[in-house]
Order: C-alpha cells, then structure tokens, then sequence
C-alpha cells in the first residue's frame, strides 16, 4: 500500500486524506519534502519513522479503494480479478488497500510504546487546523465527478460483488476483523496487544 511522507513525521496512506493533504503543499512550510507514494512496508518495517498516522474505517477504506482502482477497468472482468486478489493479498495488500493496515498500524503503535499517534480521516480537517493549515474542505474536490470513467463506489462494489463474490465476502471478513484494531486505535485501547 502507498503512504504519502509530509514533513518527515506524518504518514498518508492512499484513501486517508492524501489529496486533502496535498493541498498543503500550496503553503510551503514543510522543513522537510514529501515523499510521494512510498511504500507502508517501510513503515511497518521501520524503515520510515514517524509520529502520525492517518486511518479510517476499514470497510470505508476498502470501497474508496476499490473505486479508485476499478473506476478504469471496470468493464475488463479480468483486472478487477487481479485487483481483487492484489487487495486480499495479506502480505502485501494493494496499492490503496491493505486487508490488516489498522492492525499493521496497532503493532506501529505498541512498539512506538504507544507513542505514535492515529488520526482518524473523520478529525483531519480539524487536524489540518491544529498543525498550522486551515484548508476549507470541499467534498466536490474529492468525488471523481468530473472523471469520464466516473462509477460510484456503490457502482464498483456491486459489480465487484456480481463478478467476485467469495474474494468480496473474504475481504468483508477481513475489514470485520481490521475494525476491532481500528476502533483500539481510535479510542487508545491498548487491551488488543496480547492478539499481536
């Protein structure tokens, strides 16, 4: 999965605010460049330390990720096959989605001695504000409405559904599993380290 760098402390994923994010860049106050799209696994393995993470839901994560990556082949059956399997890939997930990311992130978190610290998307703009961006959020800016392949998200999960049936209902079961750490991370129960 991608995860956008700002400021060398604050970590993006792809489906978490990066283009609400990117937007601060039109400020030029970070001391340190982006990196665009780097991989999570560096993170999780390290590689890249930070001192923010954002997060969202994970079923919320896996439709918004699903359109963005099917929008472009949604009438090739075979694609959205191989985009399905990238998604329930355990290991390495796709490149907007990762069947244990909110899990990934609780043993982030456990071994930062609980120091790491989670934003959920739903608290970014007051976020923004709290660090120094006060960016007004539009949702039209982030809807895909003016693309000419444009399909909901309700449009690409039930075509996904129609087609793929067990790999959809295998990555609900994931995304069921996910929310236990995600709402461990949102409420700062550290209760789950005994399951990691």
């Amino acid at each position: 999965m991608v995860i956008d760098i700002y400021n060398g402390i604050y970590g993006v994923p792809g489906k978490c605010g990066s283009r609400y994010w990117s937007k601060t860049e039109l400020f030029d106050k970070w001391d340190v460049p982006t990196v665009l799209r780097a991989d999570f696994h560096d993170v999780y393995n390290r590689k890249i330390k930070l001192d923010y993470i954002m997060i969202r839901n994970p079923l919320s994560h896996l439709k918004a990720g699903l359109q963005t990556e099917i929008m472009d082949c949604f009438d090739d059956v075979d694609e959205i096959g191989n985009i399905l399997k990238r998604f329930t890939d355990t290991k390495n997930g796709g490149a907007h989605f990762h069947p244990k990311f909110c899990e990934q992130v609780y043993k982030l978190w456990h071994t930062s001695n609980f120091k790491l610290k989670v934003v959920d998307l739903n608290d970014l703009t007051d976020f923004l504000k709290s660090i120094g961006f006060d960016i007004p959020y539009d949702s039209r800016d982030f809807g895909f409405l003016e693309e000419p392949n444009y399909k909901s998200k309700t449009e690409v999960w039930y075509r996904c559904v129609e087609l793929y049936p067990d790999m959809i209902n295998q990555l609900v079961k994931y995304t069921e599993t996910d929310l236990k750490y995600y709402k461990a991370l949102i409420s700062q129960d550290k209760s789950l380290t005994k399951s990691i």
